[in-house]
C-alpha cells in the first residue's frame, strides 16, 4: 500500500516541478536558470571537463613522445597528460563564469579555437575566452540566446549624462552608448539593418536629459524630422546644415576660450555653474553632405560643410580608428585567433577593406611578415594623414 503511495506522490511532484519549471521559464527566466539550467549546467562542466580539454588538446604531457627501440626511434601519443585545473564554475544572470589556470607551457590560443566544441559539450548557447592576466583564462558561459527576448534594463538604475541605453549586448548585458566616454560615433550598416532605428532611440534617450540636441537630415528631414520637436535645431537640406555647423564652430570656438582662460582642458573641468550645456550633433546620411550637382555654389557648399565637420568632429579620431582596427587584425593573425568568431571576422573584414589598396605591395615568402607589412603599411599611412590634416585644420 505504501509503494503506490510514495509512486502517486513522486509522480505529483514531478508535475508540479514540470508545470512550475515551465512557468518560471516564460515568467522569470533568471529564476528559471538558477533553480533548474545551472545546477545542470554545473554538472555537465564538472563531469565532462577532463574529457573535453583531452580531445581538444587542452591538456598537456612532459614527459617524451619519443622512445628509442634499438636503432629505431618511435614517436607517438603522450600519456599522462593533464588538464588545467578550473574554478568552481560562478552562476550569473543567463550563465556562468569559470576560470581555468594554465599549466607551464600552455597559451589562450587553443581555448579560443575550442570554444564552439565547449559550447556544444555544456550544451549552451556561447562560450567566451579571454585571458584577463598571464597563466589563466577566463571562461564565460551563455545559456540561451540573449537577444531572442531581450530584456529591458532595471528601472530604478541610473545613468551618467550623456549615456544612451540603446539594446542588448549578445553577452546579455545592457548596450549603453556613452559619449563622454566615446564621443564620437560612426554608424554604418546595410539598407534596413537598423541604423535609423539605433538614431530614434539615441534621441529618445537623449532628449529627456539637460543637453542640446542638434540633428541634420538632408534627405528632407525624413528621418529626423519625426523627432523635430525634441532637437533644438534641426537641418533638412544642405544649407540650413551649413548654418547650423557654423553656429556650432562658434560656439565650439567660445567653449574653447572660456576652457582657456579657466585653465581647463574641457569643459568638465570646469565649474559647474560655469559648465555650458552639453551639445550632441546627429548627422542621417553624411553622404548627403558632400552630394554635388559639379556647379560652383554647390562644390563651394559642400567644401564649407566638410570644413566645418572636420573642426566639429576631429579627424585624427577616425585615422586612430581605422589604424586600430589594422593593428588588432595583425595580432589576430599572428595569435591565430579563431577565424570562425563573429568578432576576428568584422576585424578582418574590415581590415580589407581598409587595406585593399595596399596588398601584395609586399610579397616575401614568409605570411607573418607579409601580413604585418601589407596590413601596418596603411596603418600608418591613415595616422600620418588623419593627424596632419587635423593639425592643419586646427592651426589653420
Amino acid at each position: 500500500m505504501e509503494r503506490p503511495i510514495m509512486l502517486a506522490f513522486a509522480l505529483a511532484l514531478l508535475a508540479w516541478f514540470l508545470v512550475i519549471g515551465d512557468r518560471l521559464r516564460i515568467q522569470r527566466p533568471d529564476w528559471h536558470w538558477y533553480l533548474t539550467g545551472y545546477p545542470r549546467t554545473l554538472l555537465r562542466i564538472v563531469f565532462t571537463w577532463r574529457k573535453v580539454a583531452l580531445i581538444n588538446d587542452l591538456s598537456v604531457s612532459y614527459g617524451s613522445s619519443r622512445r628509442a627501440f634499438g636503432d629505431m626511434a618511435v614517436k607517438g601519443v603522450p600519456l599522462r597528460r593533464q588538464t588545467p585545473r578550473i574554478s568552481f564554475p560562478r552562476p550569473i544572470p543567463g550563465g556562468l563564469e569559470l576560470r581555468a589556470r594554465l599549466r607551464p607551457g600552455q597559451t589562450p590560443a587553443p581555448f579560443l579555437e575550442a570554444t564552439e566544441a565547449l559550447a556544444h559539450a555544456w550544451r549552451v548557447h556561447a562560450v567566451r575566452v579571454v585571458a584577463p592576466e598571464r597563466g589563466e583564462v577566463a571562461i564565460s558561459v551563455t545559456a540561451r540566446d540573449p537577444l531572442e527576448k531581450p530584456h529591458a534594463p532595471s528601472p530604478g538604475k541610473t545613468w551618467r549624462l550623456l549615456s544612451a541605453v540603446v539594446g542588448a549586448l549578445e553577452t546579455g548585458g545592457t548596450w549603453v552608448i556613452d559619449f563622454r566616454r566615446i564621443p564620437h560615433w560612426p554608424v554604418v550598416g546595410a539598407t534596413r539593418s537598423g541604423k535609423s532605428t539605433l538614431l530614434a532611440r539615441l534621441v529618445t534617450q537623449l532628449a529627456p536629459q539637460p543637453v542640446a540636441l542638434v540633428g541634420i537630415d538632408c534627405k528632407g528631414g525624413m528621418e529626423l524630422g519625426l523627432f523635430g520637436e525634441r532637437f533644438s535645431a534641426l537641418a533638412a537640406s544642405r544649407s540650413e546644415a551649413v548654418a547650423v555647423l557654423g553656429g556650432l564652430v562658434t560656439e565650439l570656438q567660445e567653449r574653447m576660450q572660456a576652457c582657456r582662460l579657466a585653465g581647463a582642458r574641457s569643459i568638465w573641468e570646469l565649474a559647474e555653474q560655469a559648465r555650458p550645456v552639453p551639445v550632441v550633433v546627429l548627422v542621417d546620411e553624411l553622404a548627403e553632405l558632400y552630394l554635388s550637382n559639379g556647379s560652383k555654389e554647390d562644390r563651394a557648399e559642400a567644401e564649407q560643410c566638410s570644413t566645418y565637420l572636420l573642426r566639429l568632429v576631429v579627424i585624427h579620431t577616425v585615422a586612430d580608428i581605422a589604424a586600430g582596427l589594422l593593428a588588432l587584425w595583425i595580432v589576430l593573425y599572428l595569435l591565430d585567433a579563431n577565424q570562425g568568431n563573429v568578432f576576428v571576422q568584422f576585424v578582418r573584414d574590415s581590415a580589407h577593406w581598409l587595406s585593399a589598396w595596399s596588398q601584395d605591395i609586399f610579397t616575401m615568402e614568409n605570411d607573418h611578415v607579409r601580413l604585418a607589412l601589407n596590413y601596418g603599411l596603411p596603418a600608418v599611412v591613415y595616422l600620418f594623414i588623419g593627424h596632419g590634416i587635423a593639425a592643419k585644420i586646427r592651426h589653420g
